[in-house]
């Protein structure tokens, strides 16, 4: 079914069901990321210890490469979507046990390394299935609704993927935790796991199946002309390709299309600074804005709204802007907000203002983070899932996955570092010098690879 408006991606049932499986899940595993990012500052006090969950999310990404974006576009989306949401129900449930039996649900073992040990195996673990659950969601959506509502489609994924992120950090793992302990935050997201894993066990298995050429254009909403031209470019694609051909088409899909490239390194930057946000906000809470460390919902509240607010407008700043455009304003509107950031304490102690308006203060820095994030995240990705041969979507993804992560480890342990030995507030300043270089950098690089990319492929035809 082809869409063209958010009313005709909503009367979607099929998409309805995808979509409903991305929140409940995505709820559960935001709840569960409360619970680890609050005990290990339990435990240990470091910003660097608490870096360390988003460095092990980030190394099965780099390992793994493009392999779990190949195995998507050859397995087919069905089949790795409900695996991978069956995975992390079972890692949450033994996680949640362990806690409960081992270690007397991780209140009283301060200091106790078996508990950080659990939870940075658990992290690993974790990360391992998202990596092929983030293609296959993704890919799945333009199989679901068509070209002519991925953008919307997208849209609304961004919606939840806040809302989701926001009961599960800021309402449901506080609420568990208070009533039941850390093992019961386990216990719950292993639930919202069974819905999700039954919710995509019932998608089309034969349309979210390994890529057709000729199925990816049935429905299409082109005349016979535009199809018959749309069969003749996909028809290659058909064509069996070893693994070495794979990473190579993927690769050149990415490196030698500007548009392309340039989005996959804004996704990146993006991806970078929401990771780093989860290392340093217990301690932000606590240096910055003087509170406890259980109260880190005053950062992830406000952005969380905000990136809600930049989902709802973020399609209409790129119609109107301009999709890459749009993206370099989120990138210069996010360093902007860090600054802000950096800069509510010595303000404040500045100005001699009482601790309600410094955290009043943060709050406009969050929520203008969360707000800019979203407008380089859904741009880049409607760029990525637009100009990519459907065949290579979930490679060229998977390499994005890769470079992000692989960008994020320096990043996570310099900014750990500096944070536990010079505060957060300069540690957040040379992020902004890191992120503005990097954005520039970023675009000098992307006119280089893609004339050096275009040159080999004309010595290659040659």
């Amino acid at each position: 079914m082809s869409a063209s408006s958010y009313r005709d991606v909503l009367a979607n049932r099929r998409f309805l069901q995808l979509w409903a499986s991305q929140f409940i899940g995505f709820s559960g595993q935001n709840a569960v990321n409360f619970a680890l990012i609050v005990l290990v500052n339990l435990q240990t006090g470091s910003t660097l210890a608490g870096g360390f969950i988003s460095i092990l999310f980030s190394l099965p990404a780099i390992v793994m490469g493009p392999l779990p974006g190949i195995v998507v576009d050859r397995v087919g989306r069905w089949s790795v979507l409900w695996v991978s949401n069956a995975l992390r129900l079972l890692l949450m449930l033994g996680t949640g046990l362990v806690l409960l039996l081992a270690f007397g649900g991780g209140t009283d073992s301060r200091n106790h390394l078996g508990v950080v040990a659990l939870i940075y195996a658990f992290s690993l673990a974790f990360s391992c299935t998202i990596r092929f659950s983030v293609p296959a969601e993704a890919t799945a959506i333009p199989r679901l609704v068509g070209l002519s509502g991925l953008t919307y489609g997208l849209a609304l994924f961004g919606i939840t993927f806040v809302v989701g992120q926001a009961l599960g950090l800021i309402a449901l793992g506080p609420l568990f935790h208070a009533l039941f302990d850390w093992p019961a935050v386990f216990f719950f997201g292993a639930a919202t796991f069974v819905l999700a894993t039954l919710l995509t066990i019932f998608l089309p298995r034969r349309r979210l199946s390994a890529y057709d050429f000729w199925q990816e254009t049935a429905g299409a909403d082109e005349n016979q002309e535009q199809s018959e031209a749309r069969l003749m470019e996909l028809a290659p694609e058909s064509k069996p390709q070893s693994l070495r051909q794979s990473l190579r088409l993927g690769w050149l899909a990415m490196v030698q299309d500007a548009d392309v490239l340039t989005a996959v390194i804004r996704l990146s930057l993006a991806g970078v600074v929401m990771m780093l946000v989860g290392e340093v906000a217990p301690n932000f809470v606590v240096q910055s804005l003087r509170r406890p460390p259980d109260q880190t919902s005053i950062v992830f509240a406000p952005a969380g709204l905000a990136l809600l607010f930049g989902a709802l407008l973020a399609p209409r700043l790129a119609v109107r802007l301009g999709r890459l455009p749009a993206a370099a304003l989120g990138v210069n509107g996010t360093a902007v907000a860090i600054l802000l950031l950096a800069l509510v304490r010595p303000i404040g102690d500045v100005l001699r203002l009482p601790d309600d308006a410094v955290v009043a203060l943060g709050i406009v820095g969050a929520s203008l983070l969360g707000f800019m994030l979203n407008l380089i995240s859904i741009p880049c990705q409607a760029v990525v899932q637009e100009r990519v041969r459907p065949a290579l979507r979930g490679q060229v993804l998977a390499f994005q996955q890769s470079l992000f992560n692989l960008a994020s480890v320096p990043v996570l342990l310099v900014v750990g570092v500096l944070a536990d030995n010079i505060g957060i507030p300069w540690a957040l300043v040379l992020l902004v010098v890191a992120l503005l270089l990097a954005a520039h950098w970023s675009g000098r690089t992307t006119r280089a690879t893609l004339k050096t990319s275009l040159a080999s492929s004309e010595v290659e035809a040659k």
